[in-house]
């Protein structure tokens, strides 16, 4: 499968690749299993050499790469900003083909992409879409985190009073 993970709520975001983790196969050969890439660093043929690699004694492998879209955010420069100029949004270039190689990602391959936030512009975001399971993590409003907490108290086994979950949310945010 092919993910595309997004948001601020990095905390949300993170337990819920731990499934996909686990189940990348026996706890000791995970790691070996599981490849964590660069993606402000990462080329396209690094990207397919590290998917295409065939699993260690086990059936799965997991890649995970970080910031690969948010390079391609639009951003006004300094001097666009004085004009009120458009923003300014980089050619996408070697990576015009990631949906091409995206269909052809081996089946003992999970690639997930992490991202923080993204806009509904980001060019490659709109060129992947439809290949990849998007799943998007804001944050939660002041409400909605008041309730996460006392869900969370709850499944922990913890009686929490209304003013200390209040407490929390004003002091933590989200």
């Amino acid at each position: 499968m092919i993910y595309l993970y997004y948001g601020d709520d990095a905390f949300t975001m993170q337990e819920q690749l731990g499934p996909i983790k686990e189940a990348v196969g026996p706890a000791d050969l995970r790691d070996v299993n599981i490849t964590d890439l660069d993606g402000t660093q990462l080329t396209l043929d690094e990207l397919g050499a590290t998917c295409d690699t065939v699993p260690f004694l086990g059936e799965k492998r997991l890649v995970m790469v970080k910031g690969l879209l948010s390079q391609f955010e639009a951003r006004a420069s300094s001097r666009s900003r004085q004009r009120s100029a458009p923003d300014r949004t980089p050619g996408l270039g070697q990576w015009e083909g990631l949906p091409d190689y995206l269909r052809k990602v081996p089946e003992t391959t999970d690639l997930v992409f992490v991202e923080g936030r993204l806009g509904r512009a980001n060019p490659l975001l709109a060129r992947i879409r439809s290949i990849v399971t998007v799943r998007t993590f804001p944050l939660p409003s002041p409400a909605d985190l008041r309730h996460w907490i006392r869900r969370r108290a709850t499944s922990k086994g913890v009686d929490i009073e209304p003013g200390a979950v209040n407490l929390l949310a004003e002091t933590i945010g989200g």
